[in-house]
């Protein structure tokens, strides 16, 4: 009887799969758009019939691999696959007086300018953003004139939950913003900033500004690249940016690194706070947040490139990641200011375990006439110089099992943001108990 009273008792532990334990993680895609208006199917390998929770969105002007395509244009696009924002700017290249332009969408994931009209008055490329089984669907109002190269980062697995917005900053230093719509408490948060107000952020504005950036909620960690061409300069540019570890959302303008100052924190069951830092104004960003429910870590932090040749491997997640995301500017050293054409440069690398690619954009301050120009690569890292020449080379060869391990073929001292999400390969399997 008491063996009996034991058996009823036994317990049953069963392992499962990884996937089942955490269902979260990040696809990187890229493919030509199509030419025509229309809806244009993504379908992105390896979801095996999942449908994604959302996407980040990047185009540039470039149309094959490290061909560099004239001027510097770049499309930064948020989905959640309801909500859509996006930031365009451009900057034209080869004129006597600089031609650059910037503006926003709160409907749409793509907004591309056509840097040969002048005065930012004309759309070359926009597209709203949707979620299909296996793919994001773009559907272009305003059809490329050429196949431009799309890259898409897809959230993809039922433990996502995803919000895409728009904020005004407080409009006093150290006022603090309570952004309550996002509706869970996010993990992570990726803004985009463009340094213009909520009135004016639908139409064209002068100078080419975009500031690129994430924060962490655990461990606490937040930063950003941005970049700024000035309008209407004769004999050269003049350019403001660099690399922030302090503010997840900022908005350099020519000839200043820390203008629109934005730190993000307080990560609650509505969403987080915006705390204005070190600059005034009624600056308009746009964010992505996201969280798995504690299912899988996150980890934000400088990633810095070698001064010489070098495999690297990098120990900042402390852990095996599967994908991740790098933000590139022209910075040799962190949180400096740079006015040169270091500040030219803005680019970012998008990662997951099979694909890998970089689309970066740059400019010459030194030029008589404005040298500008947009790349896309197959590989990890590939930004150029100001002048058009390779600056960084950097291939994947494989997620370590304390972060990334970048083969760098051509390089120079520089410092970039990073964001990477652990791999559902190495999370722990979940443990169900059954009473029997």
């Amino acid at each position: 009887m008491r063996r009996g009273i034991l058996l009823m008792f036994t317990t049953i532990l069963l392992s499962f799969p990884p996937t089942l334990w955490a269902d979260a993680y990040i696809k990187a895609h890229r493919e030509a758009s199509i030419t025509t208006t229309g809806a244009q199917t993504f379908t992105i390998a390896g979801l095996n019939g999942a449908t994604p929770k959302g996407a980040i969105v990047t185009v540039t002007m470039a149309l094959t691999d490290n061909t560099e395509a004239t001027h510097s244009v770049l499309s930064y696009g948020v989905t959640d696959c309801t909500n859509e924002f996006s930031l365009g700017a451009s900057d034209r290249s080869g004129l006597l007086t600089t031609d650059t332009n910037r503006r926003g969408s709160r409907t749409q994931a793509v907004t591309i300018y056509d840097p040969a009209v002048a005065g930012g008055t004309t759309i070359e490329a926009s597209a709203d953003a949707s979620c299909a089984a296996n793919a994001i669907v773009l559907t272009w109002d305003v059809a490329p004139a050429v196949a431009y190269l799309v890259h898409i980062v897809a959230f993809v697995g039922s433990d996502w939950q995803l919000k895409a917005n728009s904020f005004v900053q407080n409009t006093t230093i150290d006022g603090i913003l309570d952004i309550v719509d996002v509706g869970f408490q996010p993990e992570v948060v990726f803004c985009g900033a463009m340094g213009v107000g909520s009135a004016s952020f639908l139409n064209n504005s002068a100078d080419s500004r975009l500031g690129l950036g994430v924060a962490v909620a655990s461990p606490a960690s937040q930063g950003s690249v941005s970049q700024a061409s000035g309008d209407a300069i004769t004999g050269g540019a003049t350019y403001g940016g660099g690399t922030s570890t302090l503010y997840a959302c900022n908005s350099s303008i020519p000839a200043d690194f820390l203008e629109g100052t934005v730190e993000l924190g307080t990560f609650d069951a509505q969403g987080f706070t915006a705390t204005t830092r070190l600059e005034s104004h009624t600056f308009e960003f746009i964010y992505l947040a996201a969280t798995t429910g504690g299912k899988a870590r996150h980890w934000s932090g400088p990633i810095a490139a070698p001064a010489a040749p070098e495999t690297t491997t990098y120990s900042g997640p402390g852990w095996t990641p599967g994908g991740g995301i790098i933000f590139w500017q022209g910075s040799t050293l962190a949180d400096t200011e740079y006015t040169d054409d270091n500040a030219g440069i803005l680019g970012m690398s998008l990662m997951d375990a099979t694909n890998q690619f970089t689309v970066t954009t740059r400019g010459d301050d030194t030029a008589v006439t404005s040298a500008t120009g947009s790349l896309s690569d197959n590989i990890a890292v590939h930004v150029l110089s100001a002048a058009g020449a390779n600056r960084l080379v950097g291939t994947l060869t494989s997620f370590g099992a304390t972060g990334p391990i970048i083969n760098w073929t051509t390089t120079s001292a520089t410092v970039g943001y990073g964001w990477f999400l652990e791999s559902i390969a190495t999370r722990p399997p979940r443990r169900v108990l059954f009473l029997n």
